[in-house]
């Protein structure tokens, strides 16, 4: 086409009304031109939100920390859930300039519930979890009675390698109402089940019969399930050997624990007693307690007795004369009868000697370690000892291992010292020679 073509072109009306409109039409240019202020203003917007919707559940997330580890400062410090009341009020108190202390809410319900339908069946799965990996482990048990909830509590431990350390830790509680045998065995197994029963190797537990009763049930079923059988180390030794200690004292018929129990009764809740004690002796010491189901552990008793009996009788005396008002009680009589006897102080002291030699030995398996392998050897040391102090050194001498220990015919009066050649310890030795040098007894040992 050529110029004068498009001049003509030009000059037509078609052209005209389509110029008119290209025109008067917004081009598409303004439309992809950005409006910077607009532009940046929605971003900051956008991301504006975005952080504080990021801020917002990040502080959720410390605040359920926070109130998480007070959880567990509660458990491990062993405070009650009570503990927890106004928590919220005193953290804010605080720490004012803390988001986290002012949205901060573990009062006493919420620390229960958290513990108890939280954190508790999350750290049982994780120990499921790793004992369920074990390729042995040990699970310990013992009943006693709950006041607060009146019925049976039997709480479950397990004995397990972590790393290269051997630790016990406490797996669960179970209640039960009658607690025979079957009861036991019926709660126990629950537990094993979530455990992996193949991999338990031993229960450790106390010794009354309805415990050894539930060995052989889980004995028998052990063998029923996995043909294994369960090792067999006997029970608990800690009150076979205070029991012991306690029968041999009794045998005696020195009536010892009578007279250290009355001694503390005598003045215990008595301050009128008390007083007349300090006035007349000068002494403020108080009197131990007695323990009657662990003998071993009245050493301290024996200790504070021989220590304050020397005062004692001289408000016995003191009574006895009148300048003292008459307490009129069993305990009274039973230390104002124990005055009169001059061999009072070599028996506490025989006593004290006897169990100053077994403590060790209990204080030393009272621990989680791992002691089993020394077990045999120490108490056949123990034996030993208590028998070399009236038993004569040749069969002692023979007896090279436990098993030939066990077997020296103690009732025979033929393997026995000479009465002077009894060890009785050196306090009580020394007190005897000093009686009989004054006269307050014979040679025979009997008061003059």
């Amino acid at each position: 086409m050529g110029e004068a073509a498009l001049a003509s072109h030009t000059k037509g009306k078609k052209h005209e009304t389509a110029a008119a409109i290209a025109s008067s039409a917004i081009p598409i240019s303004e439309f992809m031109n950005a409006d910077a202020t607009n532009t940046q203003q929605r971003y900051c917007s956008f991301h504006n939100q975005e952080t504080d919707n990021f801020r917002c559940c990040n502080n959720i997330y410390e605040v359920i920390k926070a109130e998480i580890l007070w959880a567990l400062k509660i458990m491990n410090s062993h405070y009650s859930f009570k503990s927890s009341e106004d928590t919220s009020r005193l953290f804010t108190a605080m720490f004012p300039d803390s988001q986290i202390a002012a949205r901060f809410a573990c009062g006493e319900s919420k620390c229960a519930y958290v513990c108890t339908f939280g954190l508790a069946p999350y750290f049982k799965r994780l120990l499921l979890a790793e004992v369920s990996q074990q390729t042995a482990y040990v699970v310990l048990f013992d009943e006693s009675l709950n006041h607060h909830l009146q019925s049976k509590q039997m709480d479950l431990h397990v004995r397990l390698w972590d790393g290269a350390e051997v630790k016990t830790k406490y797996v669960g509680s179970e209640f039960l109402g009658h607690s025979t045998a079957v009861d036991i065995v019926e709660k126990m197994s629950k537990v094993l089940s979530e455990m992996g029963v193949k991999n338990l190797i031993q229960l450790s537990m106390d010794g009354p019969h309805v415990n050894w009763k539930a060995f052989d049930l889980t004995q028998k079923e052990m063998q029923k399930q996995v043909d294994k059988s369960l090792l067999n180390i006997g029970s608990c030794g800690l009150h076979i050997v205070h029991n012991a200690f306690r029968d041999g004292c009794k045998s005696t018929n020195w009536d010892i624990e009578h007279t250290l129990s009355s001694l503390y009764w005598l003045f215990h809740n008595c301050p009128a007693r008390h007083e007349d004690f300090v006035t007349a002796t000068g002494c403020s010491t108080v009197m131990l307690k007695f323990c009657g189901h662990r003998w071993i552990e009245n050493v301290s008793v024996s200790d504070r007795a021989l220590k304050l009996w020397p005062y004692v009788t001289t408000y016995v005396e003191m009574v006895r004369k009148g300048d003292l008002p008459d307490p009129k009680v069993k305990s009274f009589e039973a230390v104002k009868n124990s005055s009169k006897d001059p061999l009072f102080i070599p028996k506490v002291m025989i006593f004290n000697s006897i169990a100053r030699e077994i403590a060790p030995f209990l204080t030393l398996y009272q621990t989680d370690k791992p002691m089993l392998p020394f077990l045999g050897e120490d108490m056949f040391q123990l034996m030993k000892g208590l028998m070399g102090r009236f038993c004569k050194e040749k069969p002692l001498k023979e007896a090279t291992s436990i098993l030939k220990l066990l077997h020296i015919p103690l009732q025979g009066s033929s393997l026995h010292k000479d009465a002077t050649k009894i060890n009785l310890g050196f306090s009580a030795e020394t007190c005897l020679n000093q009686l009989k040098s004054t006269k307050n007894i014979s040679e025979t040992g009997t008061g003059t």
